[in-house]
């Protein structure tokens, strides 16, 4: 069984709905772009999982393994997030995810270094998650 896809996003019981939304889209690209890199390297499992899913928001770490996933859980700073510009949380959900994977590795045999070594090009290459969208006008017509 090969390691195919890791995750990350906040978890259910916190927050609102709206703020765990924008935070899962804000992250999505970091288990994205690690998942692209993993299916290079065909990593094999022991065949007891063949993912990573790492949920932030509780207040203590854990890790369990369900239906076929390792599950990271890690505490999350709201406070730090909430008052961080953009370059600093992406620094920060970085950071995490370089968290849960050392956690990971302590628990199952992982390609630490080649992860680890990926989100270092991210964070050397200053990746700040930033959309930029075209201005758009909306006309409304009033039929009388």
């Amino acid at each position: 069984m090969y390691l195919k896809d890791i995750k990350i996003f906040m978890n259910q019981s916190v927050s609102n709905k709206i703020y765990r939304s924008h935070f899962d889209f804000h992250v999505f690209y970091l288990g994205y772009y690690l998942s692209q890199n993993l299916k290079k390297i065909k990593f094999v499992t022991d065949g007891t999982f063949d993912a990573i899913h790492i949920i932030v928001g509780l207040s203590f770490d854990s890790v369990e393994l369900k239906n076929r996933s390792l599950t990271i859980n890690l505490p999350f700073d709201f406070k730090f997030y909430n008052n961080a510009d953009e370059k600093t949380r992406c620094t920060y959900s970085i950071e995490l995810m370089a968290r849960a994977l050392q956690i990971a590795s302590e628990n199952k045999n992982i390609p630490l270094k080649t992860l680890i070594g990926n989100l270092k090009d991210l964070a050397d290459n200053g990746h700040v998650d930033c959309w930029k969208f075209k201005d758009m006008t909306i006309l409304s017509i009033i039929l009388r």
